[in-house]
């Protein structure tokens, strides 16, 4: 079992979540149909094509347990996205072919449910896999949207 990386040495939800994605997308760059040439860790104007860039979205939680509001328990359900950039839109843009490849994507993690380890007891599911075209410094990029729902639990004790 591998450990998840972390960034600043402590919990940090976001950046954590990000640079896991990316580390299990790198590991499984060779799976993929398409060659990526960079992936990046936040949305950028111009990206190079193509490439993988992964956007934390939102979170949100649910109060799992609770002894006498002292130890509570919570589910964060933690929302990224991962956007696949393939190439400006042309006549030859095939759209089933692009949703076939953020599908091939997505699978990395429907195989690697924990996200190297991130969430290691619930893991992550897939929401939606996307065609959807960007305007990125200028020009239509060509691009899938795949919405990845990582599920962490988190134990919070008050030091009072």
């Amino acid at each position: 079992m591998t450990a998840p990386i972390s960034i600043s040495g402590k919990e940090n939800f976001i950046q954590d979540g990000v640079a896991n994605i990316k580390k299990v997308i790198e590991d499984n760059k060779s799976s993929f149909n398409e060659r990526i040439k960079k992936i990046y860790t936040d949305d950028i104007l111009l990206p190079e094509t193509p490439s993988v860039s992964i956007v934390f979205n939102s979170a949100s939680n649910d109060l799992r347990s609770a002894s006498a509001m002292s130890r509570r328990n919570y589910t964060y359900h933690l929302r990224y996205d991962i956007w696949y950039y393939h190439s400006e839109i042309s006549e030859n843009t095939k759209i089933n072919h692009l949703t076939e490849i953020g599908w091939q994507i997505a699978q990395l993690f429907l195989n690697n449910i924990s996200i190297n380890c991130f969430v290691p007891k619930l893991g992550c599911e897939i929401e939606i896999v996307r065609y959807r075209p960007r305007l990125k410094g200028g020009k239509l990029i060509a691009s899938v949207q795949i919405s990845l729902v990582a599920h962490k639990l988190l134990r919070i004790t008050d030091s009072n």
